[in-house]
């Protein structure tokens, strides 16, 4: 009897030792896909870090090419900026060429032109012309004493005054007219007629002239001297 309890406790073993060897079991076919899940995911975070390191290294060669960009814009903004320099400093020389130029142009004009003006009325029209100049010693004209200068006076029985200028302001006229009525105070004589030529005048100018009685004329061929003498 007490062998076939023996028996029966060990059979009852037995049954738990296979319970617990298929638990075991399947612990270890779960452990063993965890394993390989587990590489599977070493094998991925490998690859990511190569990934990851190869990302790196061509990050860092990217910020050596950005920083040897950064210093070749910087090379190129000083060099830029001097050329800037470079070429104000031509314009300003350019500009001051172009304005001594255009002030010896003018000047050469005027002073072609008087002549020319000049011999046409003496030669063509037998008129007596002459440029007329005289220190202002009281400086009724400028302000200071200087010389005040008439382009051209004609004389027929009349006295008909001409200024010839490459341009012409406002400021202009009120100094020719000045230079008129000191003319007319310093010679004692009424001038009949004053005429003031020039290609380009201010509208102030223009007004001024207007006001005292100076006709201007933008062209010189507008000038019929002859029918008014």
């Amino acid at each position: 009897e007490e062998i076939k309890e023996l028996l029966a406790i060990i059979k009852e073993q037995n049954k738990k030792f296979e319970e617990q060897n298929k638990v075991l079991a399947e612990h270890s076919r779960i452990l063993a896909e965890h394993n390989k899940i587990l590489a599977e995911h070493s094998k991925r975070l490998e690859e990511h870090s190569k990934i990851l390191e190869e990302h790196s290294k061509r990050l860092e060669e990217h910020s050596k090419i950005l920083e040897e960009h950064s210093k070749r814009l910087e090379e190129h903004s000083v060099m830029l900026q001097e050329l800037l320099r470079e070429v104000k400093s031509l314009r300003r020389d350019y500009d001051r060429t172009l304005s001594a130029l255009g002030t010896r142009w003018g000047l050469y004009s005027e002073l072609s032109f008087r002549n020319g003006m000049r011999a046409i009325l003496e030669s063509e029209l037998g008129l007596k012309v002459e440029r007329y100049c005289v220190k202002d010693e009281e400086g009724e004209v400028f302000g200071w004493p200087d010389q005040v200068e008439l382009d051209l006076v004609i004389k027929n029985g009349k006295v008909i005054v001409v200024e010839i200028k490459s341009s012409a302001s406002k400021s202009d006229i009120n100094i020719f007219w000045r230079k008129i009525r000191f003319y007319e105070k310093r010679e004692g004589v009424k001038v009949d007629r004053a005429i003031f030529i020039s290609p380009m005048v201010d509208p102030r100018g223009l007004e001024a002239a207007k006001m005292v009685g100076i006709e201007v004329y933008t062209w010189p061929e507008e000038v019929k001297l002859e029918e008014e003498i």
